[in-house]
This record gives structure tokens, sequence and C-alpha cells, in this order.
């Protein structure tokens, strides 16, 4: 697992290029998916695998007048998942005890979508491989 800048310098562009799956993750802020919508059109620029690509949707209030489909339909890009907002700042309050909040409360919301991208991710993986 790498956490790279949004920053795209040949460091990057290399560690991306030689990834076995890429994660992004936006927010539904006009200016994060417009972020989002130039690193897409890079991405398949440069023939980056599309497959290798995962895209989600961070901070997601289902109150909010857009939804995933219509971001995805925008940015021509599936939205692998959407994690919802945590408007109890309970990763906050996890991060001050210590202990993630995916072990301390596995029935949160939140921490019920960190595991469903990890089983998403290791499918995606394992999608991959069968292709080799």
């Amino acid at each position: 697992v790498v956490d790279t800048s949004s920053y795209l310098n040949d460091l990057t562009l290399s560690t991306l290029e030689s990834a076995d799956i890429n994660v992004m993750i936006s927010s539904i802020e006009i200016t994060s998916l417009r972020n989002a919508n130039s690193f897409l059109n890079l991405y398949r620029q440069l023939g980056y695998d599309p497959a290798k690509l995962m895209f989600l949707l961070n901070f997601f209030d289902r109150r909010e007048h857009i939804s995933p489909d219509r971001i995805s339909e925008s940015l021509r890009q599936k939205i692998d998942l959407a994690l919802p907002l945590d408007e109890k700042n309970e990763v906050r309050e996890s991060i001050k005890r210590g202990v993630p909040l995916a072990v301390e409360n596995r029935a949160n919301l939140l921490s019920k979508n960190i595991f469903l991208l990890a089983n998403r991710i290791e499918e995606r993986l394992k999608q991959l491989e069968e292709t080799v």
C-alpha cells in the first residue's frame, strides 16, 4: 500500500504504473471532482490498465443532490464504493483512543464499508490474476 500525494510527478506516475491496483479517493466537492476528472483523463491518456483502477467517493452524504450514478456518468468512471459521511466523528474519536474504528466498532456503517472495500480489492486482484 502506497499513499501518494495528489501531486503527480515522475515517482507518483511510476508507482501508479507498477502497482497491482490503484485506488483513487475523491470527495464530492466540485473542485475534488474536477481534479478527479483531470486525473482520470491523464490515467487514460497514459494507457494505464483501467481494470487496475478502483474509484471511491469519500464522505458521501445521501442528502446531497448529486448521486454516485450521476458522478460516475460525468467522470465516465465506475464508482466502486461510496464511503459514508462520518456524521458522529467516530473516526476522529477512535484515532484519539488509538483504536481503529473497524476494530472498535465493527457494526458501524463506515466500518462495514471498510471491510467491503477490502473484499472488493481482494476480488479485483483475483480477477486481474486470472487475466494474466
